[in-house]
């Protein structure tokens, strides 16, 4: 529950969890699929780790593919994961040995959804007050085919999400480049895309309100 803010707030639609292990496919390689409904009015976009210990003791980024980072052969790699308009799709593969892929994060509502989404949680343990630190939403917004500049001004590395439209959810890392002033979204040469959401979020104990 929220009183008063003087920031916008990421729209959480849902949370999610998911599980998938591997199997033999019969070539030296174990793969396993996991589909979750989510029900919402549009494509979600997608922000989680992931970890083969049901207990997180590591974790991953759903944009780390592999339990090293980003390795080139991974042992093991929960190497897809998609939004669709009706599920999400996730996919893990694994090297000479059946692994448990142990999944959960959020799912955002795009910047420019108007619309209402029904409670996913029960109403409860709500806060008025917090002695802990979070991170504020700043802006966000669209940016159109191609890419383009956004002028943040913090005068630090902020973090940025950068989701391209209709890619499923997933981030653009290799499209984003931020700096202590602006966020940059730029499409390779030869490349093409359908438009991009960001979301910039603000340190609250930056000394800037």
């Amino acid at each position: 529950m929220i009183f008063n803010s003087d920031y916008p707030e990421i729209y959480i639609a849902k949370t999610f969890s998911a599980r998938t292990t591997t199997a033999d496919q019969g070539w030296g390689i174990y793969v396993g699929e996991a589909r979750v409904s989510h029900n919402l009015p549009f494509k979600p976009l997608i922000r989680g780790i992931w970890s083969t210990d049901p207990n997180f003791s590591w974790a991953n980024d759903l944009d780390a593919f592999s339990r090293g980072g980003f390795g080139n052969s991974p042992d093991i790699s929960l190497d897809t994961y998609l939004s669709r308009d009706s599920d999400l799709f996730f996919r893990g593969s694994s090297i000479d040995k059946s692994v448990t892929f142990y999944i959960k994060g959020i799912l955002i509502a795009p910047p420019n959804y108007t619309g209402n989404i029904a409670e996913f949680d029960t109403l409860g343990a709500y806060k008025f007050n917090s002695d802990k630190r979070y991170n504020k939403l700043f802006a966000s917004g669209e940016l159109p085919v191609g890419g383009g500049t956004v002028n943040h001004n913090l005068g630090y590395l902020p973090i940025c999400w950068v989701f391209e439209k209709g890619q499923y959810g997933s981030l653009s890392v290799n499209k984003t480049k931020i700096t202590e002033q602006q966020l940059i979204v730029q499409t390779p040469n030869g490349a093409t895309d359908n438009g991009f959401y960001y979301f910039i979020l603000k340190d609250g104990y930056d000394g800037k309100g």
